[in-house]
């Protein structure tokens, strides 16, 4: 039996012509196309999801913002009303309390957010320049 291997390393059972043996090599050269295609495409996603981060990361600020400007509102209506500074009245002195905490909760919260939208962000940048260095780009001197 006549058989030679099959261009990845592996013997096949049949004989390859002139014809199947220019395609496996053709095939390599494109792989190494695709490859380095698919690289700059994973390169361009992780920018778009830095980005949309990015974008989710500028909203927990505006968020912890309000989160602030509630805390601050409840805060005073509360003080006033027990300085006698307006009306006492239970409904006010619950409603301060009440935008007190809940600004409390919102700030809290919007802050894990960004800890961690960040905390991502570092990881994909980080791949990212992990990709970029491992390009293999070259330095174009000037002449």
């Amino acid at each position: 039996m006549n058989s030679q291997t099959d261009g990845r390393g592996g013997q096949s059972g049949r004989k390859l012509t002139y014809r199947s043996q220019v395609r496996l090599r053709d095939s390599s050269n494109s792989v190494e196309k695709t490859s380095m295609t698919d690289f700059h495409q994973q390169i361009a996603d992780l920018e778009a999801e830095i980005d949309a981060l990015s974008d989710a990361a500028e909203q927990c600020r505006k968020s912890m913002i309000v989160a602030k400007v509630v805390i601050g509102v409840g805060a005073l209506l509360f003080a006033a009303s027990l300085l006698g500074v307006i009306r006492v009245d239970a409904i006010v002195l619950v409603i301060g309390i009440a935008a007190t905490l809940a600004g409390i909760g919102f700030y809290g919260s919007s802050r894990s957010s960004l800890e961690h939208i960040t905390e991502k962000m570092r990881t994909y940048e980080a791949r990212r320049a992990e990709m970029i260095d491992g390009m293999d780009l070259r330095t174009v001197e000037e002449r």
